[in-house]
C-alpha cells in the first residue's frame, strides 16, 4: 500500500541551474501531482524520507496509481 501522505523531496534533473539549494518537503501525493507538470528534457525524481530514490519510471507508475487512489482525507 502506498503511503501518499509520507514526506518526500521532489528533484528535477537536469535542474535548470537551480543547483543544490534546499528543496522543500511535501507529501508523496503532492510530489506526484507536481511531477506530472514536468515537460521537455527535465525529469522528476523523488527522494523519500528513508532515502529511497524513485526514478522517473517509478514516478510515472505512481502517477497512474494515484488516479486509482482514494481522495486525500
Amino acid at each position: 500500500m502506498t503511503e501518499w501522505d509520507s514526506p518526500v523531496q521532489l528533484i528535477y534533473w537536469p535542474d535548470g541551474g537551480e543547483g543544490a539549494e534546499e528543496r522543500p518537503s511535501m507529501t508523496l501525493r503532492e510530489a506526484i501531482r507536481a511531477a506530472r507538470a514536468v515537460t521537455g528534457e527535465r525529469r522528476a525524481w523523488i527522494v523519500t524520507a528513508s532515502g529511497h530514490i524513485l526514478r522517473p519510471g517509478e514516478v510515472a507508475r505512481l502517477a497512474a496509481a494515484l488516479d486509482e487512489a482514494p481522495p486525500a482525507r
